[in-house]
């Protein structure tokens, strides 16, 4: 005659059960975060790639952050500048389909990190609400500002070969939180496009970048590397490009 367990000792087998699970779960959370933390670090070495290819063709230069290219007038955010070296969508293009644009890269998610996958192009138009895009920003200071003069298009634009200590420069960074603070252009959409803007201080965008990561978020510096960055550590000097 088998020997039936008796509801003490199955109830003994449940707890054990859970003790293992409880001990096994964060393990495995904490071994996906690491895996969605590598992929962010993949994703902005590619964004680092992009931007040398595009200071190539552009006699050394970043893309500009934020704004209106001083010829045609078309937005200028700088992942626009940079998209057809990571996907080969014609970004600069001024005669391309903004919307078929953001439908491809957002299928793409190649401007998304997979801990945080939401984020807009431009929060305020309806016309990309469904397409979910980007949510990695580029410092301001490591661009440009607003540049309306013509005959030196280059104004403001930042060449990283001048730039002293270019190695300790956050260029493009884990974006900062929806709602964390408002740094004035179009609502929110800065933690998109930009980490400030001309009326900001570098303080105050430090002081909103996320901890995406654990405590950390990820950086793409001027040097081309990718580091881990803890907000605490992170000084004014590290967004200070000499050219304002």
């Amino acid at each position: 005659m088998k020997q039936k367990f008796t509801l003490i000792e199955l109830l003994v087998v449940i707890a054990i059960i859970a003790i293992l699970a409880g001990m096994l779960l964060p393990a495995l959370n904490q071994a996906r975060e690491k895996g969605r933390a590598a992929d962010c670090t993949g994703k902005l070495k590619q964004i680092g790639q992009s931007f040398a290819l595009y200071g190539h063709d552009n006699a050394g230069y970043h893309p500009q952050a934020e704004g209106f290219s001083a010829f045609s007038g078309q937005r200028a955010i700088w992942l626009w500048q940079v998209i057809q070296y990571l996907t080969g969508e014609k970004g600069g293009d001024p005669t391309a389909n903004v919307i078929t644009m953001s439908q491809s890269i957002s299928k793409s998610g190649i401007l998304r990190c997979n801990t945080v996958p939401g984020g807009h192009i431009l929060l305020d138009d309806q016309a990309y609400k469904d397409f979910p895009i980007a949510n990695y920003a580029m410092f301001l200071w490591a661009g440009s500002r607003f540049v309306s003069d013509n005959a030196n298009p280059h104004k403001w634009y930042v060449k990283p070969s001048r730039v002293k200590d270019i190695s300790s420069k956050l260029v493009v960074t884990d974006s900062p939180m929806p709602g964390s603070a408002d740094l004035g252009y179009s609502g929110n959409g800065y933690y998109i496009r930009n980490l400030s803007n001309p009326g900001n201080s570098k303080a105050t965008a430090i002081s909103i970048l996320p901890r995406r990561h654990g405590m950390k978020f990820n950086a793409f510096m001027g040097d081309g590397s990718v580091r881990s960055w803890n907000r605490d550590k992170v000084k004014t000097s590290n967004v200070d490009f000499g050219i304002n």
